[in-house]
């Protein structure tokens, strides 16, 4: 009986290399997919939260503040940390146990004194999905910075002047009482819709809800945040005062605000941008969420973050 000849070694080789030919052309599309679905579920993220600030106006008349700075009888800086609006929204999120569970003496704070005791480290170190991107590499990781949960949404404060190293709260001007502070990079009075114990109605929005970014994504670019406000926002976690530009002993705000560079994806520091290729998402005042390209026109971007600067916008 003849004998089966089997595979010789070129074959075995070719066999193998038309294989891994085969790998090379689909590891790209699985990829895509993936994070094509990454990219939907940020949208999904933003939804929510666009969602949860039209119910948080429908129950108090106006959107929550973009920082609470708490003051004490002397009309001076408390030592506790007011919430910012992420925490205002928690209820709306399906989070109300917690927001319940991190309540402070004062009724809208934490508890005072160290951050990193009691109902402060509860809420640093929940996990919050809805405020993170899961295209940033590590949310996919598991992995927290420096112990504080990652947060890439941020709301708009509008347009300041100014560098990356600016900020509001320079940590020579604690004791001076907020309503009497200065206010060079529009941090107490932006010109958006989220500011230092801010009050903005929906008829503030003298721009248009549809032309009215309220938050977008800003992306966690490994360092800590260098300023307070004026430079934007640290986003490891979902409260803070801005009371100091050396986090995370004080956390920055979570805001962002329209300068330097590219619009998006820019380099400025804690400037808009995304993990996602050529845009970023943003949050409309409407409720939409729309994805806007790195290459839009700066004075297009720009005028998106204001509330009521009259601007004429152009196809973006």
């Amino acid at each position: 009986m003849k004998a089966r000849r089997g595979f010789t070694l070129i074959e075995l080789l070719v066999v193998i290399a038309i294989i891994a030919i085969l790998i090379a052309l689909l590891l790209p599309a699985v990829q895509q997919a993936r994070e094509a679905a990454r990219r939907t579920q940020c949208k999904n993220n933003l939804k929510q939260i666009g969602l949860s600030l039209h119910n948080y106006v429908d129950s108090h008349n106006i959107l929550p503040p973009g920082s609470v700075v708490l003051l004490n009888p002397a009309g001076t800086q408390d030592n506790g940390h007011g919430w910012t609006w992420q925490a205002s929204i928690l209820p709306f999120l399906d989070q109300a146990p917690l927001f319940n569970a991190i309540q402070g003496d004062d009724g809208m704070g934490n508890e005072k004194g160290d951050q990193n005791t009691g109902k402060t480290l509860v809420l640093k170190q929940t996990t919050m999905s809805v405020f993170w991107c899961p295209s940033q590499p590590d949310v996919r990781n598991g992995s927290q910075k420096n112990g504080y949960q990652t947060c890439n949404y941020n709301g708009s404060m509008g347009i300041r002047i100014g560098n990356g190293n600016d900020d509001c709260y320079n940590g020579t001007s604690l004791t001076t009482p907020a309503h009497n502070r200065t206010d060079p990079w529009g941090c107490m009075n932006g010109s958006g819709v989220f500011h230092v114990s801010s009050a903005v109605r929906f008829a503030d929005v003298k721009d248009g809800m549809s032309n009215t970014v309220f938050v977008a994504e800003v992306p966690d670019s490994g360092g800590d945040a260098m300023g307070g406000f004026g430079a934007g926002c640290d986003r490891r976690v979902v409260f803070s005062n801005g009371a100091d530009s050396n986090p995370p002993t004080e956390m920055t705000e979570h805001m962002i605000a329209a300068e330097g560079n590219d619009p998006i994806n820019g380099g400025a520091e804690e400037a808009t941008g995304s993990w996602h290729t050529g845009g970023a998402h943003f949050v409309f005042g409407d409720g939409a969420v729309r994805f806007m390209s790195e290459n839009m026109d700066m004075k297009t971007y720009q005028g998106t973050m204001t509330r009521a600067g009259g601007e004429t916008l152009g196809e973006f």
